[in-house]
């Protein structure tokens, strides 16, 4: 009876240790598999961000012509004013003053443009700069073995 019940503790310490074992593995191989899908995942991160930012670069070239367009027109458009009032023309004058007003209003808008692109640059940049540090931990989490 008594080497029955130590052949029964010994089978049961076994199967225990080879079930540890099993389990062991198989959580290692999930992990890797884990680790896996977050490079990729954060490979993809980085691609989408590098997108975005180039995208947000051009808008705001984009702007800044707009910009430089606006100011040309309220430099003519002051011309305009000035040759009207020494003309005497006081309709003409009127409407050049207008044409001025809008112009204005149009440089003001394309400045706010240009700022609100150029925060979504910095918050594009940001971004990719964490998907990068992101992607090296979990790179080098990858590489550095489970249990050590």
């Amino acid at each position: 009876m008594k080497t029955q019940s130590i052949i029964n503790k010994l089978f049961i310490g076994a199967a225990s240790l080879v079930l540890a074992v099993f389990v062991s593995a198989n959580a290692n191989a999930q992990t890797t598999t884990t680790n896996n899908g977050e490079v990729k995942q954060d490979r993809q991160e980085i691609k989408k961000d590098r997108k975005e930012v180039r995208g947000d670069r051009k808008e705001v070239k984009q702007d800044g012509k707009e910009i430089r367009q606006d100011r040309k027109e309220i430099r003519d458009d002051r011309k305009d004013v000035a040759k009207e009032i020494k003309e005497g023309d006081k309709e003409g004058a009127k409407e050049a003053k207008q044409e001025l007003k809008e112009d204005k209003k149009d440089l003001k808008g394309d400045k706010k443009d240009r700022r609100q692109d150029v925060k979504e640059t910095k918050e594009d940049r940001k971004d990719l700069r964490q998907d990068k540090r992101d992607l090296r931990q979990d790179v080098k989490d990858k590489k550095k073995p489970n249990g050590r």
